[in-house]
């Protein structure tokens, strides 16, 4: 029913031209389907190559990942970084159309680890505030056939959308190429009933992240996993289904994703284990 993706962030950051020539074969072979591709930079990975790599290996692009480091911010920032911003995900937009992506997705509305105590009035504000900055991304984004996946993070790492309902409150309004990105991690801390935010989730799916609940394998964790993809099942959501986790040996990301150990035996286990276990429910 779904391709099933990984995350090159399991192995290596950056993901760069270096790392995709070196990991999409072991990722072919250890088949998966799809490969989510994250823009640290711009320029990391040349989009011409990428989409050539992956065909060769029969693979797809399931997504591409913006992110977010200090710095880039669609909300409560000085216009000359709103725009920066907007110029950074306009090429996330480009580099998706180059390798057949569908979706750009991230937590585009803050840097990840920025928190700020807003009132009902502020919030309202800062959410105002997003659905004006992102409009013309949004636009650019739909008249190249991209969609945006707006993601959700728990409360460590944003206070602007932890939930679902919040975010489906932010992006109220925007173009129907603007829904959500999924990922279980941040929806394990975060949500009451995980299962009925999925099915609330439904209709505004544009990508799914998975990962255990201690950001390891899908399945080497207390997430029910079946009712999991029975659920995202009766939504209408056919795209991949990507495990996202990261390796420990980059300072930067390791401390952004608050990795302090390792999540597997390795990395390449990390990636057989959550693939079987997603394989075995899905058929």
């Amino acid at each position: 029913m779904y391709e099933i993706g990984v995350n090159p962030w399991v192995w290596a950051s950056p993901v760069d031209d270096a790392a995709l020539a070196d990991l999409v074969p072991r990722i072919a072979r250890f088949g998966f389907d799809a490969v989510e591709l994250p823009i640290e930079q711009p320029g990391d990975w040349d989009p011409a190559r990428t989409r050539d790599l992956l065909t060769a290996h029969g693979l797809t692009a399931a997504g591409v990942c913006a992110v977010t480091p200090p710095g880039r911010e669609l909300v409560d920032a000085a216009p000359e970084v709103i725009e920066a911003t907007r110029s950074y995900l306009r090429g996330c937009v480009d580099a998706a159309v180059a390798v057949g992506a569908p979706t750009v997705g991230g937590p585009v509305y803050a840097s990840v680890g920025r928190t700020w105590r807003m009132s009902v009035a502020e919030r309202a504000a800062c959410y105002a505030d997003f659905r004006r900055a992102l409009t013309p991304v949004a636009d650019y984004a739909g008249e190249r056939g991209v969609a945006i996946g707006v993601e959700a993070l728990n409360r460590y790492e944003t206070s602007v959308v932890n939930t679902i309902e919040q975010t489906l409150d932010l992006i109220d309004g925007l173009p129907s190429n603007v829904g959500l990105m999924i990922d279980t991690y941040h929806m394990n801390i975060e949500e009451a009933d995980p299962y009925a935010a999925l099915a609330v989730a439904g209709p505004h799916i544009k990508h799914v992240q998975v990962s255990g609940t201690n950001r390891g394998a899908p399945g080497a964790d207390h997430l029910d996993w079946p009712r999991f993809l029975a659920v995202l099942a009766t939504t209408g959501y056919r795209g991949a289904v990507c495990i996202e986790s990261f390796t420990p040996d980059n300072d930067t990301i390791a401390t952004a994703a608050s990795i302090w150990r390792p999540l597997a035996p390795s990395p390449d286990r990390l990636a057989l284990d959550g693939l079987a276990h997603l394989r075995g429910i899905l058929g």
